[in-house]
């Protein structure tokens, strides 16, 4: 009860509401690459319908610790290593995993809305030390992607609810088009990393891109 009194009268506590609906939820993962400005309700329905499951997406910290966040993992809250995480219902954890592995595991050169990114499973998931080496790379790439994004702001849509509406003649939405533009000097890679509405501007959107360098170097 006193460790619980000091926390609250020092503000040192967080709280993390679920994002799906479901009452027994678990985290399927984080995924590398992901950025704070992707619009977590719009991946959710994407990857929801996608796989046919009810799954919730939040931008919160990477726990790289068993259990919940220890004193000396918190530290300075600007030191965290923060990613999107999916979650589902504790009884699909396993079908829900190998359904996304599909479409984000290390071989993956298709996403579903364009933005290359990796489903890392969670630490206390991991179980041989190969794979904590691997998630420490991993961990150092997302703080590298932090550090390497670029991004600029358009006002010129009308609405970003086009972003995602197909376009009937092609089937293609204005996403579609935009992720697979290359910049001239290297045609291979894609221009932009991702881009999404601002959150709360009817018609800010943000586009993102970074040494591409980086995110085309296999994770295996």
């Amino acid at each position: 009860m006193d460790k619980a009194q000091s926390a609250l009268a020092n503000q040192d506590f967080s709280l993390w509401p679920k994002p799906s609906d479901n009452e027994n939820a678990s985290d399927v993962g984080w995924l590398l690459y992901s950025t704070r400005a992707q619009d977590e309700e719009r991946l959710m329905q994407l990857l929801s319908h996608l796989i046919g499951e009810n799954i919730g997406v939040k931008w919160k910290p990477i726990r790289t610790m068993a259990g919940g966040f220890k004193k000396k993992e918190e530290g300075n809250p600007n030191e965290k290593i923060y990613a999107l995480h999916i979650e589902c219902a504790t009884d699909r954890l396993q079908q829900v995993r190998q359904k996304l592995g599909v479409w984000y595991n290390s071989q993956s050169i298709k996403f579903p809305d364009g933005t290359k990114m990796r489903l890392v499973p969670t630490f206390a998931s991991v179980l041989s030390s190969n794979n904590r080496t691997k998630f420490a790379s991993c961990l150092a790439r997302q703080v590298a992607l932090a550090a390497g994004l670029a991004s600029a702001n358009t006002w010129e849509m009308t609405t970003n609810l086009l972003l995602d509406k197909k376009d009937p003649s092609t089937g293609k939405s204005l996403r579609d088009i935009m992720m697979v533009l290359s910049p001239w000097s290297n045609p291979s890679a894609p221009l932009f990393h991702t881009f999404d509405k601002q959150f709360k501007s009817p018609n800010m959107v943000q586009f993102f891109s970074l040494d591409q360098s980086m995110l085309w170097t296999p994770i295996t």
